[in-house]
């Protein structure tokens, strides 16, 4: 017990100091977009030390309770004498998923026939009916008047969006009716989906009463319905990146064994197949996943391969070499892949105009616009950096402004520090007020352009009351908590943490993706809540697969009952 203790007062500290500096760093950066209150005199030093105490004191007795609590619930599921692995109810199942939906359906009436973001969707949807679209293919480094849609925004989604609309103009003549088919498939897969797992977590010895207590949570959590009715390239990255993580799981919890089963070995490897097409960064996290696989399920390599390297193969050979450019596909520009580094660039010009060489100068003239950086220059986005980028930039260029960039990183290696911060700290904010969702669809075209997609009941006012009432709810106590974006930061973290043990390797490449999504907000352009929705529909799925990992389960012996 007392090992137990201990190691959870390590997990405590670990959780609990990041938490606090983040929370400081947040205030700091809210006031006047720098990290300086250490800087302004001794007042400000012991107001952040009461400060760090205080977000450090309660976050290690929140979290060591946690650990506490997911001990006593793992030593339930194991002396629980159900604990057997067996074929989910069909009719079970059915009901709890027409339930779960039926909650749900009020949300897709009310946001009928769906939501969307600003920009993305939009553009998405105008470069797959070949409309003009100056940004993002002014952006691409393929560019011509025979060039309509550009991968920037995977092309992927923009097919499968522009499918929908084209679908609903072609059999009912209204773009929106192709919005609301698509917005209703994809909340009943997520509905479908979600309920799965709870059933079989179940399976593995989950306690009746926190299952039905998932189930309830599944049903009446508002953010569920309202990001599974948007026709957004994250909420469909979203799913697939649900369906990739649960059959991690379901690996680990076979210690392997399934990646022996041809049909499971199918899916896993189109889950991951889908899961890179939806979001540019998936690939770089089946890269990663690729090699951890490789490292604990060797003896398997085989498949492991097939699920993984294949894919990535396929992904960023076939597809991206090959099939785009047949396609009149323009790719990405490069400059998505380096923003992070453009906008430090741009701050260390702004912040130390006299300290920098006329090489230094030359070297990023050659890359971005460098007579405009301080009047572009915003220290919360770095898209009006990145995209004054060079696309003709040639690779001895490149070299030179790597080259420059380190240099100027060895000189003032806080500042790089503090402009990444600036662009992700609120994703680790809990004062941060961001919506994750969106209350109507956002189109920019003439209400009588075959594209325009009618809000039927939330746009103007009622939209803006609808974000106010979230506003309100967040203010709640500890209720309002869960409609904080920042809280399912912490929680993918604290639960890293759960499963950060000896032995354990199988359940750390469950994590990887979660926490590799939580990385990723370095590299976002800017702190938008819609970044985080990946992290939010994993949450439930991954506490109840915590709470269940390391039980020891047994295939039942009832000849009523078959293993899943």
């Amino acid at each position: 017990m007392k090992k137990v203790e201990k190691a959870n007062r390590i997990k405590g500290i670990l959780f609990a100091l990041p938490f606090a500096v983040m929370q400081l760093i947040g205030k700091d950066l809210s006031a006047d977009n720098k990290i300086n209150d250490l800087t302004l005199g001794k007042f400000y030093i012991m107001r952040a030390l009461i400060l760090f105490t205080g977000y450090f004191v309660v976050a290690y007795v929140l979290s060591v309770l946690g650990f506490y609590i997911i001990e006593k619930l793992r030593e339930k599921v194991a002396a629980n004498k159900e604990n057997t692995v067996e074929r989910i109810d069909i009719r079970s199942y059915l009901k709890s998923v027409l339930g779960v939906f039926v909650f749900w359906i009020p949300y897709y009436i009310f946001f009928f026939p769906g939501t969307s973001n600003i920009g993305d969707t939009d553009k998405q949807i105008r470069m797959f009916f070949h409309r003009p679209v100056k940004f993002p293919l002014n952006v691409s480094p393929v560019q011509g008047p025979d060039i309509y849609i550009t991968d920037h925004h995977p092309f992927f989604t923009t097919w499968l969006y522009g499918s929908f609309v084209k679908l609903g103009i072609t059999l009912f003549g209204r773009a929106w009716m192709g919005v609301a088919i698509f917005s209703f498939m994809q909340m009943l897969l997520f509905c479908v989906f979600l309920v799965f797992i709870l059933f079989r977590v179940r399976s593995f010895g989950l306690p009746s009463k926190i299952f039905k207590l998932g189930i309830v949570f599944t049903a009446l959590f508002p953010f569920y319905p309202m990001l599974a009715v948007c026709m957004v390239k994250d909420m469909t990255f979203s799913f697939f990146c649900l369906t990739t993580v649960w059959m991690i799981f379901e690996i680990s919890m076979s210690e392997g064994r399934l990646l022996k089963n041809k049909w499971f070995v199918a899916g896993f490897a189109i889950s991951n197949v889908l899961f890179m097409l939806s979001k540019g960064q998936g690939k770089y996290f089946v890269m990663v996943l690729a090699v951890m696989m490789m490292a604990v399920y060797w003896k398997y390599w085989y498949s492991v391969a097939i699920t993984t390297v294949l894919p990535i193969f396929f992904v960023v050979v076939v597809w991206g070499k090959i099939l785009l450019p047949v396609w009149n596909i323009s790719p990405g520009g490069k400059q998505e892949a380096i923003g992070t580094l453009l906008q430090q660039s741009a701050r260390y010009v702004v912040t130390y105009p006299d300290e920098v060489t006329e090489e230094e100068k030359n070297a990023i003239a050659a890359v971005i616009d460098y007579d405009n950086i301080a009047e572009n220059f915003d220290p919360t986005v770095t898209n009006p950096i990145k995209i004054t980028f060079n696309q003709k930039a040639t690779k001895e260029q490149m070299r030179n402004y790597y080259k420059c960039w380190f240099a100027m990183f060895l000189k003032h290696p806080g500042l790089y520090f503090e402009s990444t911060l600036n662009t992700c700290y609120k994703f680790f904010d809990m004062t941060w007020e961001g919506n994750p969702f969106f209350v109507c669809f956002n189109i920019d075209v003439e209400q009588d352009d075959e594209l325009y997609v009618e809000s039927f009941f939330t746009s103007g006012e009622i939209g803006n009351s609808i974000k106010w009432l979230f506003t309100e709810i967040r203010a709640i106590p500890i209720i309002g908590i869960l409609f904080k974006t920042s809280f399912y930061t912490w929680v993918v973290w604290f639960l890293f943490l759960v499963n950060l043990k000896r032995r354990n390797s199988r359940m750390l490449i469950f994590c990887t993706i979660p926490i590799l999504s939580i990385m990723i907000y370095a590299a976002c352009p800017r702190s938008l809540p819609r970044y985080a929705e990946p992290v939010i529909m994993m949450i439930v799925p991954m506490l109840m697969a915590t709470i269940v990992t390391g039980t020891e389960v047994k295939i039942s012996d009832n000849s009523d009952v078959i293993k899943v």
